[in-house]
């Protein structure tokens, strides 16, 4: 077929707001006629171009080159047809059957909206059901918010008079919303019927912005009150507030909600028991426990108190326990070889129990990597070292190795941490090097000061509590004012009696060639000649003192100072003068053994270095097999000295390097360990109530020290064994006074021993034990099943000997168990040999826990004697008594909250059923004036219920008011039944119409002209406090009509002075109040004038009145 088309899609933009409609137009022509075309607008909700309705156009064209305009108006969903960018597009379409080409000839295409530019929400609010039409004032409050701010409200009241909203006045007001939840009143007291009608009031709150975009009205709270005349009777209808259950308990349902209807809620009230019974049983079988046997009687002769017994023979139950020690405690002091051989035996198999190295004064690192490197990163300042990841808690100072590799002197000071002496005058020589001993602080760290990152300083060991450091060195100060002699110095003041050893910080504050010297006194050593220091250099000496704590002290020049560091005790042991070591052989590293120089456990060094030479030579000790090696850097003045510090090996050796043979070594001391045992254990979980008690334990091979055991008795340890006798046991009567017992062990020699001892132990192991016989017998038997009130129990018996120990348990069915205390449970020490007692208890809480679901129960009697003979139990009677309810009871008083005005007629109707059938109903009503309820009359109902909700009503006439009492009324059900079963009392609906005749003036002051004159009278408002928990106080005058005085809204005035009010001749007109508040949390006083304008006259008279709201 022939066919030619056309089609083409435009597009465009507009805008995005809410629009009321869409017109869009296209205006063209074809250049033949009969083309069928298609206008289509696009739909984009849909996603598609419409093939009918809106947004399509269907036409075929008219005469060739003639425009044709085609329109079409969107009224409904018109933003269909834009996108969220308001962008718009048309799609023309023209197809003919030819064979000729045409063409389409646009001249128009256009998009026309109209949108809003004005939003408007308009609302409607009616109240219906009012009492009144003829209120004497009308108060609406309205809370709203609109989601936008700007918002023209205006707030209109129905006036059916006019049958118009209000455009001004009372019942109008305007206003601009800026906020949230805004409140506004309108107060109507001017021809306030006009706007009631049929008990029908409306309002009309009306919103208007000028934008372009919808918002929201948001009303919360729409309330209308209203003020008016009564003088008829009125009949409220009341359902119960609350009750009280004064017989029964509760099972389920509220007040007021399930007594409102008559439904499927019911008020449900379970009875209690109110009569009863009671039944006495004895038991009828019996059970042996523990090895108890029968020695004579059944249970028949249990059944009166009467001499004729049932008696049981006693077993033994005394308590043999061999407890072995269960775990150790802490790390303690000292080691174990093998702990788990303490647990069993004795079998020959042992645990070692071996002492512990607990240091040696000095102390040094004897293994890779024998130094460590703590010099602080920052130089010039003094900076705190942490070397608490090195040496072990405890340590009273460190030992260091202060090397400068720098070709300059340099600073290098340290002190123990927190302490502020800073003492300048500390150079260490160029590629040289001192040793130092400095305090550290209980976190172990010291302070440090470096001038250059050419210092370097190794720790090569610790101090411990051998060796006491003072804080501040340069508070101990001993320096010589004498020069060029040995001078004595006494150091008793600062240095204990069992002191071996003094450390001296020798400081020269002056230039190089100054001569310090220290010694013990009565040492012959004179290195006076040798002594010379470098340029405010310093070292570090340790040397022991003779008895007197006397040590002797040379200087050439008094720019020498010397400053007491410490003191050193056993096991740092030191020489009154040196002993020579020194080496041979220079250049090369040089062992050196120094056994006959020391002893055999010595594990490290005091060594003076002493260069004799006339130039500078380097000197270093170390360890033997250590490797550290920076002996070019420990060059040493000539003519001087320095006290080395180093570790030697097993075998008392270390090494030595010296430059040049005028270096001479000189033992000046040595250290050694000390040992010691202090080892912890520990049982738990111990039977601590046995009668005795011991701690044994098995030795094997003995040490050459006492191993002395102690155990813990809460507060102090108890010396036990000062040694254990080898290969036997050791026993000791001990104290056990928790479930918890713990025992150390420890060496004889305790302080300064410098020999490592060892013990084996076998076996440890408790012995509680205790004589004891037993007699234990369960006795059962059965009874009822009925719903008790109480049980009574009771048991006599006796023993063949005194002083037992009875307990005599009822079995607790619920708890699965007897009990412990309490209901069930008896516990005494039995009298006189061969003495009946009796025992009886009264079970009044949850007694039918002491029986089972068949009735039946049954009884334990258990006595206890510590004794190596046997006894008996004589069991004269068991009785086991329960009291069962026969008669049930359910009372419920309901309470009403009603009008305070006095009634004229009271109705009660009552809908209620029970559970069974039967009940004896009582229905009673509370009179106040003979504060009892009614027996009997008006407000007195009884019956026997029969069937389901059954319908009761009282009515009182003659003296309602004695029923009610400020606003109370109060009415009781009771149910009475003789059953043996409990029952439901099921009320469905209690209701009180409250017939009363209200007041016609509450609250009202009487204002009285007792001339023939005619008055004018207003109030005003003159002064007032905490009125602003007042939301509305109104203040009228009233005659049939009222006039309003004082207006108080939202805690601010809005009128303070009244309208005058024409008082007739010997007219009466009331004052009335109004009153409503957000908080009773305090009073508001009003002060106001009552004026009264003199007949004729500008004259005014004022009486005060003061008005106070609680």
């Amino acid at each position: 077929t022939d066919e030619y088309t056309v089609e083409v899609e435009l597009s465009g933009t507009s805008n995005t707001y809410n629009w009321e409609k869409l017109v869009w137009t296209v205006d063209s022509s074809w250049t033949v006629e009969g083309v069928n075309v298609t206008l289509q607008l696009y739909d984009w909700k849909a996603g598609q171009y419409p093939s009918s309705g809106d947004g399509y156009i269907y036409y075929t064209s008219g005469v060739a080159n003639s425009d044709e305009t085609y329109t079409q108006q969107i009224t409904t969903n018109s933003e269909d047809f834009r996108n969220s960018t308001g962008g718009w597009k048309v799609k023309i379409r023209g197809v003919k059957r030819t064979s000729v080409q045409f063409d389409l000839k646009l001249d128009l295409v256009e998009y026309e909206t109209t949108y809003y530019s004005e939003y408007r929400v308009s609302t409607e609010f009616l109240f219906t059901g009012m009492t009144s039409d003829a209120p004497t004032w009308l108060n609406f409050t309205i809370v709203s918010e609109y989601t936008i701010s700007g918002v023209n409200v205006t707030i209109q009241v129905w006036n059916y008079t006019s049958s118009s909203y209000a455009e001004s006045g009372e019942g109008y007001i305007n206003y601009i919303s800026t906020g949230t939840n805004e409140t506004r009143r309108l107060n109507i007291t001017t021809n306030p019927s006009s706007c009631v009608s049929d008990g029908n009031a409306k309002i009309k709150i009306t919103g208007i912005l000028s934008t372009t975009t919808q918002y929201d009205q948001k009303v919360d709270e729409v309330k209308l009150e209203y003020g008016c005349n009564f003088l008829g009777e009125l009949t409220s209808l009341y359902n119960p507030e609350s009750y009280n259950i004064q017989v029964g308990s509760y099972q389920s349902g509220s007040v007021p909600n399930s007594l409102q209807e008559v439904d499927a809620d019911y008020f449900i009230v379970n009875s209690v028991g109110s009569g009863t019974v009671t039944s006495s049983y004895n038991p009828s079988d019996y059970t042996l426990l523990g090895g108890t046997t029968l020695v004579s009687g059944t249970v028949n002769d249990l059944t009166g108190n009467d001499g004729a017994y049932m008696v049981f023979r006693s077993y033994y139950s005394g308590t043999n326990i061999e407890d072995y020690v269960d775990l150790t405690v802490g790390s303690g002091v000292g080691t174990h070889s093998n702990f788990t051989a303490q647990q069993y035996g004795p079998d020959g198999g042992y645990d070692t129990l071996t002492e512990e190295s607990v240091g040696s004064g000095l102390n040094f690192f004897h293994s890779s990597p024998w130094y460590y490197d703590v010099t602080p990163s920052v130089t010039g300042s003094w900076q705190d070292v942490d070397v608490s990841a090195y040496i072990p808690e405890g340590s009273t100072g460190v030992i260091l190795e202060i090397v400068n590799t720098g070709d300059s002197n340099r600073r290098a000071s340290v002190r123990k941490n927190g302490e502020t002496y800073d003492i300048v005058e500390n150079n260490i020589r160029l590629h040289g090097h001192i040793y130092a001993i400095c305090a550290v602080d209980e976190n172990r760290v010291f302070e440090a000061y470096v001038a250059s990152s050419s210092i370097r300083l190794y720790l090569v060991g610790y101090t411990d509590s051998a060796v006491v450091l003072f804080d501040d060195p340069t508070e101990h100060d001993y320096s010589l004012t004498t020069t060029g002699s040995w001078v004595d110095i006494d150091l008793s003041a600062d240095v204990p009696p069992d002191a071996t050893g003094v450390i001296i910080w020798e400081v020269n504050t002056g230039l190089y060639g100054n001569i310090g010297a220290v010694r013990c006194k009565g040492s012959t050593d004179d290195y006076s000649d040798n002594g010379q220091f470098i340029t405010r250099g310093h070292r570090y000496s340790l040397i022991a003192v003779d008895s007197n704590r006397h040590i002797q002290g040379y200087i050439s020049n008094t720019a020498v100072d010397f400053y007491l560091v410490g003191y050193v005790k056993d096991p740092v042991h030191l020489f009154v003068n040196g002993k020579d070591v020194s080496l041979s052989t220079a250049g090369s590293w040089q062992l050196i053994d120094a056994t006959d120089e020391t002893s055999s456990k010595a594990d490290g060094l005091i060594i003076q270095v002493v260069n004799r030479g006339t130039a500078f030579y380097q000197s270093q000790v170390r360890e033997y097999g250590s490797t550290q090696d920076w002996h070019t850097n420990t060059d040493l003045r000539e003519n001087s000295y320095m006290f080395y510090y180093v570790g030697c090996d097993s075998e008392q050796r270390f090494e030595g390097w010296i430059e040049n043979t005028q270096q001479d070594f000189y033992i000046i001391g040595y250290c050694e360990p000390r040992y010691k045992l202090n080892l912890e254990e520990e049982w738990t979980s111990l039977n601590y109530e046995l009668e005795n008690e011991e701690l044994c334990i098995y030795a094997g091979a003995m040490g050459g020290e006492d191993l002395r055991v102690d155990y813990w008795n809460g507060s102090a340890w108890i010396n036990v064994f000062t040694d254990l006798t080898p290969n036997s046991w050791n026993n000791a009567t001990v104290n056990v006074s928790s479930s918890t017992f713990k025992i150390r062990f420890r060496g004889g020699l305790e302080l300064d021993d410098p020999n490592q001892d060892s013990w084996e132990i076998d076996a440890v192991l408790l012995h509680l034990h205790t004589d004891e016989h037993t007699v234990e017998v369960e006795l059962s038997g059965t009874s009822n099943t009925y719903n008790w009130e109480k049980l009574v129990w009771s048991i006599d018996s006796s023993w063949t000997t005194s002083g037992v120990s009875v307990t005599i348990q009822l079995y607790n069915w619920t708890a699965g168990q007897y009990p412990p205390a309490g209901d069930g449970c008896i516990s005494y020490t039995s009298g006189a040999a061969n003495s009946d007692e009796t025992y009886t208890q009264q079970i009044t809480t949850n007694p039918e826990d002491f029986r089972n679901s068949t009735g039946g129960w049954k009884v334990k009697i258990r006595g206890v004697k510590s004794t190596a003979v046997s006894f008996d139990l004589k069991v004269d009677q068991v009785e086991y008594t329960p009291s069962h309810y026969n008669e049930y009871t359910a009372c419920t008083e309901f309470i009403f909250n009603v009008a305070t005005s006095t009634p004229t007629m009271l109705n009660f109707t009552v809908v209620s059923e029970y559970s069974v059938s039967g009940v004896n109903v009582t229905i009673q009503v509370w009179n106040y004036s003979s504060s009892s309820y009614v027996e009997s009359g008006e407000g007195y109902i009884n019956y026997i219920s029969t069937g389901t909700n059954e319908t009761e009503t009282l009515n009182i006439t003659l003296n309602p008011h004695f029923y009610a009492h400020c606003g109370g009324v109060k009415i009781r059900i009771t149910g009475t039944l003789d059953t043996l079963t409990p029952y439901e009392q099921r009320v469905n609906l209690i209701r009180l119409d409250y017939t009363h005749r209200p007041a016609v003036y509450d609250y009202t002051l009487k204002i009285v002209n007792k001339v023939s004159d005619e008055w004018k009278i207003r109030l005003r408002a003159y002064n007032e406090t905490g009125i602003s928990r007042l939301t509305n106080c109104t203040i009228v005058l009233y005659d049939g009509e009222s006039s309003t005085q004082i207006s108080i809204i939202d805690g601010a005035y809005t009128k303070q002075v009244g309208d005058w009010y024409n008082l007739t001749s010997y007219g009466v007109v009331y004052l009335s109040i109004t009153v409503r508040a957000s908080s009773a949390s305090s009073n508001s006083m009003l002060w106001l004038y009552l004026e009264i304008l003199i007949p004729n006259s500008t004259v005014l008279t004022r009486f005060i009145l003061i008005i106070r709201i609680t």
